[in-house]
């Protein structure tokens, strides 16, 4: 049985959404930096105050997309993983109405629904180490935008992408392939 943990405060921080919200995104990504920059603690270490972003203008849902719709994209790319489990620290729960993707728990994705199957929020874990950790994850965007305008926001790292620009994604994975790394 295929196990994967992620961490509550993980959720929904590298998320796809609408693409009509690129705009919204990026003044919010603007807005978290001014924010951390003008409360980053005296040593450089911390934060003064915590940044509470707004809900995204346009949900994901609106997209009604369904269930089996995301499981179809994903079953040929990702294999399954059979229980999906969030918390904290050594305290864990079975994340109810969720599913994820991946072939590992490095690279994976993660969508919640609603009771009657529609999908609420994807999102991902992208902690990339090697080159086919670029590779999976370019085929798993790929994926998601052939039928459907869709946008990457990464809300930890500041940064959103259509998913249809190829160049500037890779090079954000590339980014966090060298973080990984490092």
């Amino acid at each position: 049985m295929r196990n994967i943990f992620f961490h509550e405060d993980d959720y929904c921080q590298i998320e796809i959404l609408p693409k009509e919200n690129y705009n919204y995104c990026i003044a919010q990504c603007s807005n978290i930096e001014d924010f951390a920059n003008n409360h980053m603690d005296a040593d450089g270490c911390g934060y003064t105050d915590i940044y509470i972003r707004n809900n995204n203008q346009i949900p994901l849902s609106t997209l009604n997309l369904s269930k089996d719709y995301l499981k179809k994209c994903m079953e040929n790319i990702l294999p399954k993983f059979d229980r999906v489990e969030t918390g904290y620290s050594s305290y864990r729960i079975e994340a109810k109405n969720t599913c994820a993707y991946g072939f590992n728990e490095n690279i994976t994705v993660f969508f919640d629904y609603d009771e009657n199957d529609i999908i609420q929020n994807i999102w991902l874990t992208l902690d990339i180490y090697e080159k086919n950790d670029i590779t999976n994850t370019e085929k798993l965007l790929h994926k998601l935008s052939e039928t459907l305008e869709l946008l990457l926001v990464d809300w930890g790292w500041s940064e959103a992408y259509l998913l249809t620009e190829t160049e500037p994604i890779v090079q954000y994975l590339r980014r966090r392939e060298n973080i990984f790394n490092s």
